[in-house]
């Protein structure tokens, strides 16, 4: 982790060190889908931190325990589903991030066949004004 920038946002009020930590940690990208979080605006007002075990479920509130993700990620797909159904009780936290990974794949698969069907029932074709900035 790079200190001088963890500070450097703390002096300016950009971002409490521990969340600092925790981005730089995963590289300013979602840990769930790789989405860059500062590559545009929308991806930057959308960056969430995520319980990877759900304080439901028992997680701690550790930075270990934490996930940089987007807000698709965290709300439409992960939720407070936990990772540790699939990766174990004694599973790392490379493995519960890897479960969880898969699983959001696995979703936003199945909701990207509905958007396309959905856009082959209303005719909707691709433009340059309406492409998403991802």
């Amino acid at each position: 982790m790079r200190q001088h920038v963890i500070d450097q946002l703390g002096r300016e009020g950009l971002a409490h060190a521990w969340t600092t930590e925790v981005c730089e940690r995963a590289g300013y990208k979602c840990e769930y889908c790789d989405k860059d979080m500062l590559a545009s605006m929308d991806n930057f007002l959308s960056w969430k931190l995520d319980h990877i075990i759900p304080e439901a479920a028992g997680g701690d509130r550790t930075l270990e325990n934490m996930a940089l993700s987007c807000r698709e990620c965290k709300v439409q797909f992960k939720g407070s589903w936990n990772p540790v159904y699939v990766a174990g009780e004694d599973a790392s936290r490379e493995e519960l991030i890897f479960a969880v990974r898969e699983d959001v794949k696995e979703k936003r698969s199945s909701w990207f066949h509905r958007l396309s069907r959905y856009r082959e029932i209303v005719g909707w074709e691709e433009s340059e004004s309406n492409r998403e900035d991802d």
